[in-house]
């Protein structure tokens, strides 16, 4: 199902560009999609490029009014025609892409109420965010700057202060930042008369340890980066080994990053 974009882009996109389209007909040999994240833009998907593997039917592969995220590889400033390619697409940049226009949908949602909220048009709104998309390439990335600051007091000189207000509230409300994971598996072990008392001792007060077994804990901690995470994780380790007696035997095995 076609879902539009709203905040689109004028002039040519650059040649090697990945882009979302929908597709508009289809011939025998070539499918004519329009760019959706440009204004009045048609490309074509001749039938070698639809797909990685051969196509004996094009119409097996695309149908009128399927969004694809296509490859703009050829681009011809003379005539302004527009080739465009499936074949072309990696699994990381389709991913990539498909990820970039969640993002978008999420921002265009977010003005739209914004716009309703100030009686403002959603260009004028649009508008209003160009200084803070030219610095952060997408203004969901602005959105998650301000929402890490906690505020909109460093974005003054960015956007205009008529929105900003209202802006940082949707913002706050609906843009959650995204954590990261690092775990792995503590076996620890004791030969103090206590036991299982001990290791209580060694591991109160600390943070993403759960036992899955005898002597064996998982621990996980995370964060808004790998970076952070992995600073939380070693500073848990380290509380532990300190509180190590001659008694005491430690092990940890990091899992692998997801």
């Amino acid at each position: 199902m076609r879902n539009p974009v709203k905040i689109r882009k004028r002039g040519l996109p650059e040649e090697g560009e990945n882009v979302l389209v929908t597709v508009a007909r289809v011939a025998p040999h070539a499918a004519f999609a329009n760019l959706d994240e440009y204004e009045g833009l048609e490309g074509l998907i001749h039938i070698s490029e639809v797909s990685k593997t051969w196509v004996k039917n094009i119409k097996s592969h695309v149908s009128v009014g399927q969004q694809l995220v296509v490859k703009a590889f050829q681009i011809r400033q003379r005539d302004g025609s527009i080739q465009l390619s499936v074949r072309r697409m990696s699994d990381y940049d389709m991913k990539a892409k498909w990820d970039q226009i969640r993002r978008q949908k999420r921002v265009e949602n977010i003005l739209e109420m914004l716009a309703k909220e100030l009686k403002l048009s959603f260009e004028e709104v649009c508008t209003a965010l160009d200084k803070a998309k030219a610095e952060f390439g997408e203004i969901y990335f602005a959105f998650e700057e301000m929402k890490k600051a906690g505020g909109s007091e460093g974005f003054k000189d960015k956007i205009p202060e008529k929105v900003l207000p209202g802006l940082w509230k949707l913002v706050d409300k609906n843009i959650a930042l995204p954590r990261v994971e690092v775990s792995g598996i503590i076996t620890l072990e004791s030969r103090d008369g206590r036991g299982i008392e001990k290791i209580k001792e060694i591991l109160k007060g600390l943070k993403g340890i759960l036992c899955t077994g005898a002597g064996r804990y998982a621990i996980k901690t995370t964060a808004m980066d790998y970076k952070l995470a992995e600073k939380e994780l070693e500073s848990t380790l380290k509380k532990i080994k300190k509180r190590l007696g001659k008694t005491e035997t430690f092990d940890f095995v990091r899992d692998k990053k997801k």
